[in-house]
């Protein structure tokens, strides 16, 4: 599947740390207007890493946080110093 361009560095930070589960609503907010169908291809691709590890799910329409993130090739440390250095350099 395509990688997604998220929308902002805050906004991914922001639903990592609030959210322990993603759902259709966070996800169209972590990368924009997508289609409805795009998103299902997208946590589909997050629930099969999570039935293969276990992962419990807490709700029937939301995918783990961690391993979307995962999946999605979005990484947290990567983003925090990023949004640190934009601070540093002034430009955030």
């Amino acid at each position: 599947m395509r990688a997604h361009k998220i929308q902002s560095i805050d906004t991914a930070l922001r639903l990592y740390y609030e959210n322990e589960e993603l759902s259709n609503a966070d996800i169209r907010e972590l990368f924009g207007d997508i289609a409805q169908s795009t998103i299902a291809k997208m946590k589909n691709e997050v629930l099969a890493v999570m039935t293969e590890r276990n992962t419990q799910r807490w709700r029937y329409h939301t995918v783990n946080t961690e391993v979307a993130y995962e999946v999605w090739g979005i990484n947290v440390e990567s983003l925090e110093r990023r949004r640190a250095k934009l601070i540093k350099l002034g430009m955030m």
